[in-house]
């Protein structure tokens, strides 16, 4: 046998495993999902951005590049990439969950005319902003909601990535 051919046999051994790897934990996952049924338990939610059995689409696609993009241009100077750690900026890896009990737009408010949110007496805002003052953060008001939805996409990524 060549080395080519030798290769080529490796490879096709390690695209067999890989295969049958994804094989045992979908079968894993099914099982998983069905004792939970079988036990009334209720299953998470799913989100949009995660496959089923939570196997997650990142690190990768449109979204996630266009998500880091935006991110490393317009964020990166204040917030730690690893979302875990403190600095001018607090760390990302709640922040979004944090202003859940507010409709989204308040979110997409603060990151484009976070002043502005404070000065309307909004409470997560003035909370921030009493935690990180006096530093202000920097206004984005040419971000769209899809700009800042993929830079969501691309925080979660890299939290769930760096831990």
């Amino acid at each position: 046998m060549t080395q080519k051919e030798n290769s080529l046999a490796i490879l096709r051994s390690i695209d067999t495993i890989l295969n049958m790897s994804k094989l045992i934990l979908l079968i894993i996952c099914i099982l998983i999902i069905q004792e939970k049924l079988q036990n009334n338990e209720k299953l998470p939610p799913v989100e949009k951005d995660v496959f089923w059995c939570g196997v997650s689409d990142y690190p990768s696609g449109k979204i996630y590049e266009e998500g880091k993009i935006l991110f490393i241009s317009n964020c990166a100077q204040c917030h730690a990439k690893d979302m875990r750690t403190n600095l001018t900026g607090p760390a990302l890896i709640n922040a979004i969950e944090e202003w859940n009990s507010f409709p989204r737009k308040d979110l997409y408010e603060w990151i484009r005319h976070s002043q502005k949110l404070i000065k309307k007496g909004h409470p997560r805002a003035r909370e921030l902003w009493r935690q990180y003052r006096p530093t202000i953060m920097n206004d984005f008001p040419n971000l769209s909601d899809a700009d800042i939805e993929a830079i969501f996409k691309y925080v979660k990524a890299q939290a769930r990535s760096s831990h």
